[in-house]
């Protein structure tokens, strides 16, 4: 009995790490950089699930900028961004999921 009662901590205790996304330009504050804004507010989530708290792993960020950025053909990158997240834990199927929110912009041309 005290092994279970300790292989279940142990698997309650556990934790790991996973890559959330990779972005490619980050600021915390407005930059000077201009930039044409062209197109509405975009929107894209991502989201990842569990069953028993097994498997899912948490939903990439990068994946909800790119869903955004595929609402307007032309854009680039998104600034301005917001991002939010969200849970459904129900102990059986878990949700999890992030929103991206941001203003899109072409990619900047390079000076010739």
């Amino acid at each position: 009995m005290r092994r279970v009662l300790v292989l279940g901590a142990a698997v309650l205790l556990s934790a790991c790490t996973t890559n959330l996304g990779t972005l490619a330009l980050t600021s915390v504050r407005p930059m000077p950089i201009p930039y044409n804004i062209i197109g509405p507010r975009a929107t894209g989530e991502a989201c990842s699930y569990s069953v028993f708290g097994l498997g899912g792993g948490p939903p990439s960020i990068e994946a909800a900028i790119r869903e955004a950025l595929g609402t307007v053909p032309e854009g680039g990158m998104l600034v301005n961004i917001g991002l939010t997240s969200t849970w459904i834990i129900t102990g059986i199927v878990n949700q999890t999921c992030v929103e991206a929110r941001g203003l899109v912009v072409p990619v900047p041309k390079s000076p010739s």
